[in-house]
């Protein structure tokens, strides 16, 4: 624009105020375009991570803001980074563009060996350095992205900011996370390295970066509960931070203290699996709850698990002495 070249526009009767709001304008402009460009790039990888809705997901206004929003909350400016628009050939500098504090802490994300092909020298990527591949499948904070692996219920969560709340998913769209990051640094590589990476989304090794992913983004107990836990969406219903977890809820609302009653572990699962199930809850699998379930008790009752509680059928097993259920208490909230 003319109007922007200040001694030009000068020279043609065109006040600094005049050059100034154009600068303004196009600053502003620039500026809004950049960051449709990366909510752009937030929301794809959540959409691999979302389950399909019947819903179109649009990206309005009242989008944009909560992006925006989330982004202000974990304090980053969505100007850091633009080497995201370098346009590389090595696939190791396609993950160190984007996530550079992961490949600094773990080390490059691909190891191999190079060869001298059309006049250069090209990386051949023959193995994937698992630990800064998990690490990157927990999301690029500047993008407001978080996944993490809640082990008490062995689910991986994600943050939504469109839902303003973490989200459940599965291993296996973990996987196609993985592999579509794969995919988009081959097309930028030597044919010759984008063949090589293309190689390395080998159903084995996928497994083995997700099992790897549990270890290093595993949140602790508390990461959803208490007054700086985080808030879930869990199928279709909200799950404040302050709530207690489906096994403390079980154990207040439905066992009860009784001198010559006794209840065995599987016992207790089935009905805390029903509880979890009527309640939107997603429930841990058996032995989780046992251990849990078996602290809580200890803490609240000073009972600890025995071996010897008998069964129905008069089979002994693992369980407690001077508990029973509450029925009433465990097929619904109220």
């Amino acid at each position: 624009m003319d109007i922007l070249n200040g001694y030009a526009a000068l020279e043609r009767g065109i006040s600094s105020k005049v050059i100034r709001s154009a600068k303004d304008q196009l600053e502003q402009r620039q500026r809004s375009e950049y960051i449709l460009q990366r909510l752009k790039e937030a929301d794809r990888v959540l959409e691999i991570l979302r389950p399909i809705s019947p819903v179109p997901r649009t990206l309005d206004q009242a989008t944009i803001e909560k992006w925006m929003k989330l982004i202000a909350e974990i304090r980053v400016s969505v100007g850091q980074r633009d080497m995201l628009d370098i346009r590389t050939t090595d696939p190791r500098d396609y993950f160190a563009v984007r996530f550079p504090e992961h490949i600094h802490r773990y080390g490059p994300l691909f190891f191999g060996s190079q060869e001298f092909m059309d006049g250069r020298r090209v990386f051949i990527p023959e193995a994937i350095n698992d630990l800064a591949f998990a690490a990157i499948l927990g999301g690029d904070h500047h993008l407001g992205q978080q996944v993490v692996w809640y082990a008490q219920e062995q689910t991986f969560y994600y943050r939504d900011f469109r839902v303003g709340a973490f989200c459940p998913t599965t291993d296996a769209k973990m996987v196609l996370l993985a592999s579509n990051w794969l995919i988009g640094c081959s097309e930028g590589c030597h044919p010759i390295s984008a063949k090589s990476v293309l190689k390395l989304r080998t159903p084995k090794l996928m497994d083995g970066v997700i099992t790897t992913a549990k270890a290093i983004l595993m949140a602790d107990a508390q990461f959803f509960s208490g007054k700086d836990g985080r808030r879930r969406y869990v199928d279709g219903h909200f799950i404040e931070a302050n709530d207690e977890p489906s096994y403390q809820q079980f154990v207040n609302r439905a066992i009860v203290r009784e001198p010559e009653a006794k209840l065995t572990v599987v016992v207790a699962f089935h009905r805390y699996y029903q509880f979890c199930k009527n309640n939107a809850m997603t429930p841990l699998t058996r032995s989780e709850f046992k251990n849990l379930v078996a602290e809580v008790i200890r803490e609240q009752y000073g009972l600890g698990i025995r071996h010897d509680v008998p069964d129905e059928r008069g089979k002994q097993g693992h369980g407690w002495m001077g508990l029973r259920l509450d029925g009433a208490s465990t097929f619904g909230m109220n």
